[in-house]
């Protein structure tokens, strides 16, 4: 089922950054795409987009580590060499009900720490505009700050960061939230600009989020599957069913437990008209994925459970990419509808769980074992209602606002997860 992202996300980095520009499109090329609405809420005044940034940097030898602090206003994804590193920036987390036109003085950027095998570094990155979640607040005007610094194992240090001498441009494939045209022409690349931002900013004080591979456990096809509600009673029961077929074990697993016979990759042969749905093992805090091995145009409707439609992505692939979504949301089954092929086409669907790091899981064992099950349930909840903020959960994704909200939450997390270094900020937030 699961995949840990092996690049370390840093909590013990030094809190200052070397000096970076904010980069961004060109406000002459581009005056309608550089302003952001800095929450959800406020009116839709400005368009949307996705930028595109890439840049390669050649070093004289292998670096024996690398240290990357980057942030991307409102939403940004980063890879290097081709393999994604993550996705933030951790949320700055004020209130998104608040309406006053100041825009945030600060921002958060993310730390990782890496490990090269190669002297060149081929960065790509892109950056959405606009605020699409109550959890994205925005400085008022987009922009890709990255600062990397080099050590190597002579003892010497070389840094680097976003200047004029990166390259950007609009991501013609995504046209439009929830929407994305892998066979879209893509636009010559130009330099990027410096935005002349001020806004202070500072590493993170938790960690990025952990991203695990999860694949659907069965496919669903041309079959009723959803029923009118879903109540905590029916939770237990579905999952006191799965523990049977599963030989006792608990769907909820510790880190480290074989979990291989619950979740495998599926492939589907699907022609134009054809839908399939698959189901996965459980709810997740999770980003679709998918793969094809040729140009199709595909629906994808994400269901939290028992008909709960919580989106739905509008897809052209071109067949040769990894359709990776922006947007996090709470997914059990997905329903894969082609609107448009050639002949046959194979589409393997699975998701990015997306989820705060733990290195510990608390367990409950007694005589009962509905206490012990509904302990498994309480701990799942908990899990993938933790992004960078704790959310009422990851459908609805708002931030709790209320001081005994946070205080509950973070006791459970640490006597659950033995998580401490989030406190210090969600009470200083509160402040």
């Amino acid at each position: 089922m699961a995949q840990m992202n092996d690049i370390t996300a840093k909590k013990d980095l030094e809190p200052s950054i070397p000096t970076a520009h904010w980069i961004w499109l060109s406000p002459e090329q581009y005056p309608e795409l550089q302003l952001t609405e800095q929450r959800i809420f406020w009116p839709k005044k400005y368009k949307d987009c996705v930028a595109e940034f890439q840049k390669i940097i050649s070093f004289s030898q292998i670096p024996r580590k690398i240290i990357l602090y980057m942030s991307g206003d409102s939403v940004f994804r980063l890879w290097l060499n081709e393999k994604f590193i993550g996705q933030g920036p951790v949320s700055a987390g004020v209130d998104f009900l608040i309406k006053q036109d100041e825009a945030l003085p600060w921002y958060y950027a993310n730390a990782y720490e890496l490990q090269p095998d190669t002297k060149e570094l081929q960065f790509r990155a892109e950056v959405r505009l606009q605020p699409q979640e109550m959890t994205d607040i925005t400085g008022g005007h987009g922009g890709f700050y990255l600062v990397g610094i080099a050590e190597f194992a002579d003892g010497t240090v070389e840094t680097f960061a976003t200047d004029a001498t990166w390259q950007v441009r609009v991501d013609k494939r995504f046209p439009a939230p929830y929407v994305y045209d892998g066979t879209a022409e893509l636009e010559t690349w130009q330099f990027a600009i410096p935005t002349g931002d001020t806004r202070m900013v500072s590493v993170a004080p938790i960690p990025p989020l952990c991203y695990e591979t999860v694949y659907p456990q069965d496919k669903i096809q041309h079959k009723p599957y959803f029923t009118p509600s879903f109540t905590a009673e029916r939770a237990i029961s579905h999952l006191q069913m799965r523990r049977a077929l599963s030989g006792g074990r608990g769907m909820l697993v510790s880190e480290g437990d074989d979990i291989s016979h619950k979740s495998s990759q599926a492939n589907f042969l699907l022609h134009t008209g054809d839908s399939v749905k698959v189901e996965f093992d459980r709810i997740y805090s999770a980003h679709i994925a998918l793969r094809c091995d040729k140009p199709c145009h595909v629906q994808v409707v994400c269901y939290e459970t028992d008909g709960l439609c919580v989106s739905k992505e509008e897809l052209t692939l071109s067949g040769t990419e990894e359709y990776r979504s922006l947007y996090m949301k709470s997914i059990s089954v997905l329903e894969i509808s082609v609107i448009e092929t050639e002949g046959e086409v194979c589409i393997e669907p699975f998701l990015y769980f997306s989820h705060y790091p733990v290195e510990a899981e608390g367990q409950l064992h007694t005589s009962d074992a509905e206490l012990d099950l509904l302990y498994d349930v309480c701990k799942w909840t908990l899990k993938i209602c933790r992004q960078t903020l704790h959310l009422d959960s990851p459908k609805h994704q708002e931030l709790l606002a209320c001081s005994g909200d946070y205080y509950i939450e973070s006791m459970e997390w640490f006597v659950v997860y033995s998580v401490r270094e989030k406190h210090q900020r969600l009470w200083y937030r509160r402040a």
